[in-house]
């Protein structure tokens, strides 16, 4: 091995063994003393069980989770490599539904249109354990050192037992994943994570749909077997945004499903992959994008033209129109 090879895998070996050192030091799911005394002398969990309910509810119903690529401390943040023993990064922040999906939109590329979040992102650290058994394997908000970067071994610190099992139901409820790329989104399924048959919603911000390889990509990643495995999924957000010309072209024609220069963008692929699912009207959005770099007069952004408005509801309606044969056609894949 290089020099520059052995200093990379003596930072990494340096880096794991921190965090199994901080794991370990604070574990307390091995401690049932320490789990048994904070469960009784923590105020909120001597509240009723029905009010510690609502408040578990009210803190973490309705989050969105960005889901990020993996993160190695030494190949920097934009390791596009899914075999590597890191898992993916979670960052979950509050939404505001009443906002309408417009809000923010101003800001597109860096925050979704469909989050005035009320507060600001909080590192999740996720694997595939089941809360059930009582492991803090899955699902933690600790420092930014155990939460970014783990081996799948490190189990990260469980204050209370009582407090997992009543507040990770609530979490799981009503999740909304929020994915910007396609890559992390094929190899966020190709775990298998515990949380595919807990989502409720699915938010998807598809950048530079025009462009023929990146369409592709997401066509592939958003395929009706992978969307099989969302069992409880009830709703889903689109963030399209389309090139300088081809915003022209797909307004002449509605025909969302038939038309070529639709099928070209590859959204009616991806539109059939969500008609498995009955989604809710109310959980349901499409907002639509253009660069309008041809027209100098107007800004990039949202499309708010009557025309491009009705463009988004055609989208919308397309993915709510159900067919439950798609549903066990592909469920059957999946269970084969």
């Amino acid at each position: 091995m290089s020099k520059t090879s052995d200093l990379l895998h003596a930072q990494r070996e340096s880096y794991h063994k921190r965090l199994n050192a901080i794991a370990e030091a604070k574990d307390a799911s091995t401690n049932p003393d320490l789990t048994f005394h904070n469960s009784h002398a923590s105020p909120l969990l001597s509240l009723p069980a029905e009010l510690r309910q609502h408040i578990f509810t009210y803190a973490y119903g309705d989050i969105v989770v960005h889901v990020h690529e993996p993160y190695d401390p030494t190949r920097g943040n934009h390791n596009k490599i899914v075999d590597e023993p890191f898992l993916y990064r979670f960052y979950a922040t509050n939404p505001c539904w009443s906002t309408g999906f417009e809000t923010g939109l101003q800001q597109v590329y860096h925050t979704s249109p469909w989050n005035a979040t009320a507060r600001g992102p909080t590192p999740l650290a996720s694997s595939r354990t089941s809360p059930a058994s009582g492991c803090s394997d899955c699902f933690a908000t600790h420092s930014a050192d155990i939460a970014l970067a783990r081996r799948p071994n490190v189990r990260l610190p469980l204050v209370s037992r009582l407090f997992w099992a009543e507040a990770f139901p609530a979490f799981l409820s009503n999740l909304t994943l929020q994915f910007t790329c396609p890559h992390v989104f094929h190899g966020w399924m190709k775990m298998n994570n515990e949380m595919l048959k807990h989502v409720r919603g699915l938010e998807i911000r598809m950048t530079r749909l025009s462009t023929s390889t990146v369409s592709m990509h997401w066509a592939q990643a958003l395929h009706m077997l992978h969307m099989a495995k969302f069992e409880k999924l009830r709703g889903v957000r689109l963030l399209v945004q389309l090139g300088r010309y081809d915003a022209l072209a797909l307004r002449e024609n509605y025909d969302v499903m038939s038309d070529r220069d639709w099928w070209e963008t590859k959204l009616p692929e991806i539109i059939c992959a969500f008609q498995q699912h009955k989604l809710d009207s109310d959980r349901t959005d499409v907002a639509l994008l253009m660069f309008r770099d041809h027209l100098p007069h107007l800004p990039n952004g949202p499309m708010r033209e009557p025309e491009d408005r009705k463009l988004a509801g055609v989208v919308r309606k397309a993915l709510l129109d159900h067919d439950p044969d798609l549903h066990h056609l592909w469920r059957g894949g999946v269970d084969a």
